[in-house]
């Protein structure tokens, strides 16, 4: 049956939710499964006779999975038969692991060892997937199931595996390619940068195994680039936002606004013809990482993912007896959950997505359900929300033309003021400022490791920034208590749903103490106190723990339940806590958000749909 949104049959057992009416039978859903895998693997004679127009359809997930955010996700074969994709719980924050689907049948298989993983791509047979978690890259063996570490990748943004039986790969968030055998050892260079901050990612080998294209960002020019090892040339072919796919003879595949588009490509030259040709319609990419959720074939196949908004909420008070007040403000598609609300409680700050991960800093008056949108919209990437000294600007960070700034922007409304420029190379976010209004903490990581540390800088910008705290396994989101003397913070990897919460004393750092037995649910929590710190768990159960600072040494009570030890629903979210009114500012979830969808397409080369963009 068509998918209401985008003309789709369903590849796989679905059902209306209506008395739960089977709407197609077994046999339907495994023939059309059969054909598809046949049309996307290329048979000039699929297992059902080819209609005269393309086949759309629709991949239904395991009941409970859904595709993770903000991480390349899916991986199509070199023959079109199987698609690897990463699925995660809907409920709870346990992290995304590989599945993997023969198109021909009708179940995702799990693969163990494989939790954490991030950019699948595949081997040349289609016999195993490699993979970057835990800040290794890994390949996984499909006849044993066997997972073996590679090398180190502290921060994997994607690979592409020869037939020569080497595998060229982005090592981290900054920085150019390398390479490596696919059965390990030590990787070497491929290419090389011109400044820290500048990364090469997304790469893909020609035919021939040894030239490749790949995704440049952070740079003047950012874009596609081809790269020829004989002659260490580099030349950019595309110039936009993001990855393309070159599929045999001679075709390029990428996205400019919401189409993919198909451009004629000669592979021997390295060089684009002819113009566009939109074949799909409602695509989803990332601007911030520069990757298509999907992946197509010479002979016709292919599999997208369909742009889906992103959730919504309502805002309200909660108190500290779990009863709600609704506020008058309009549901808000409020990214990584962040907000802060003013010291008079009045307003909060907020940061809101766009479709394609895109966040933009604005303020909302909490009683007139106002919003204004302080941030440049030209700048598509801002992190971390303070409110300034007396509540009269939002001190934020910034990604504009590869360079980081904190920047101050007047609640009144105007230009930002940029107050610190952080080096090439690296990425900031504001995070606490100090009691007395005259300095910002803030989290600095290198794009190459992704570790970040905790820094301080004076907000009139007269001095250089200074290290408060630096250790091996990194400190995020540093809040100081409202007396000043203590910092909470938490330790946790990149894409990992949990944290562990410590505190340190404040100004001079000593020997941290972990606060909650358990992990912390990313990177919620919040003084509800001068002296008493909250934190939601990875269970949704939200807790508490006296903070006291005793000659120079801190005192860290017995955790407590809040709420009954209930947990959180699960529509709820906790945004930030106001202790003069002892309430959270909560996100209650407007609708049930629409679950991704990946669409397969049987012979997109038939496709004509959406309206051209032609590069610039």
């Amino acid at each position: 049956e068509p998918d209401q949104r985008s003309g789709a049959a369903a590849v796989g057992p679905w059902w209306r939710s209506a008395g739960g009416v089977a709407v197609a039978s077994l046999a339907t859903i495994a023939a059309v499964s059969l054909a598809a895998a046949a049309l996307l693997r290329g048979d000039s004679q699929p297992t059902l006779p080819s209609p005269a127009t393309p086949v759309r359809a629709h991949l239904s997930f395991p009941e409970g999975l859904t595709l993770p955010d903000a991480v390349r996700a899916v991986a199509v074969s070199p023959h079109g038969t199987q698609v690897a994709v990463l699925l995660k719980p809907k409920a709870g924050v346990e992290s995304q692991s590989l599945y993997v689907r023969d198109l021909s049948r009708l179940e995702f298989r799990p693969l163990p060892g494989t939790d954490g993983a991030t950019f699948p791509f595949w081997s040349p047979d289609g016999k195993s997937i490699a993979f970057f978690a835990d800040r290794k890259l890994k390949r996984l063996d499909l006849s044993d199931g066997i997972v073996r570490v590679l090398c180190d990748a502290p921060a994997g943004r994607g690979g592409s595996w020869s037939s020569k039986g080497t595998i060229v790969f982005a090592p981290s968030a900054g920085g150019g390619l390398m390479i490596v055998s696919d059965s390990g050892g030590t990787p070497s260079p491929i290419t090389s940068t011109k400044t820290p901050g500048e990364s090469h990612r997304l790469p893909q080998l020609m035919p021939d195994g040894e030239r490749l294209l790949y995704y440049v960002q952070n740079t003047a020019a950012d874009g596609v680039y081809a790269f020829d090892p004989a002659t260490k040339e580099t030349r950019l072919v595309l110039p936009g936002w993001g990855e393309a796919f070159f599929l045999e003879p001679g075709t390029l595949i990428f996205v400019r606004d919401d189409n993919l588009l198909a451009q004629p490509f000669d592979p021997e030259k390295m060089e684009l013809s002819s113009t566009p040709r939109p074949i799909a319609a409602g695509v989803y990419y990332s601007k911030v990482r520069g990757y298509i959720n999907g992946g197509a074939t010479s002979r016709g196949g292919l599999i997208y993912q369909l742009i889906t908004p992103p959730k919504r909420y309502k805002l309200a008070w909660m108190d500290l007896r779990g009863e709600r007040t609704n506020l008058p403000v309009e549901p808000e598609a409020i990214a990584d959950l962040e907000a802060r609300v003013s010291t008079d409680g009045r307003r909060a700050a907020i940061s809101i997505f766009g479709g394609r991960e895109e966040q933009w800093v604005a303020v909302v008056d909490l009683e007139r359900g106002i919003r204004t949108i302080l941030s440049d919209p030209a700048v598509t990437f801002t992190f971390g929300l303070l409110w300034g000294p007396e509540g009269q600007s939002i001190i934020t960070s910034e990604d504009r033309d590869d360079k980081r700034n904190l920047i101050s922007f007047p609640i009144a409304g105007g230009p930002g003021t940029p107050f610190f420029q952080a080096e090439s190379g690296v990425e900031i976010s504001a995070s606490s400022i100090t009691p007395d209004g005259q300095a910002v903490l803030f989290v600095q990581q290198s794009l190459r490791d992704k570790i970040p540390d905790i820094f301080s800088v004076d907000i009139d910008g007269s001095g250089p920034a200074t290290r408060f705290m630096q250790t091996p396994e990194g400190e995020s989101k540093p809040l100081l208590s409202p007396a000043g003397d203590v910092v909470a913070y938490v330790v946790r990897p990149e894409d990992d749903p949990g944290a562990t919460l410590k505190v340190v004393p404040f100004p001079t750092p000593k020997a941290s103490i972990q606060v909650s037995p358990t992990q912390v649910a990313g990177e919620s929590f919040y003084w509800i106190d001068q002296n008493e710190l909250a934190w939601t768990d990875v269970a949704r159960r939200v807790w508490s723990a006296t903070i006291e600072v005793k000659d120079g040494r801190i005192d860290v009570g017995a955790p407590k339940p809040m709420f009954d030890g209930k947990p959180l629903d699960a529509q709820v979210e906790l945004l930030d806590f106001h202790i003069a009114s002892k309430r959270f500012l909560i996100a209650v979830e407007d609708e049930p958000r629409e679950d991704p969808r990946l669409i397969v397409v049987s012979d997109w080369r038939q496709e004509s749909v959406g309206a051209p963009s032609v590069p610039k």
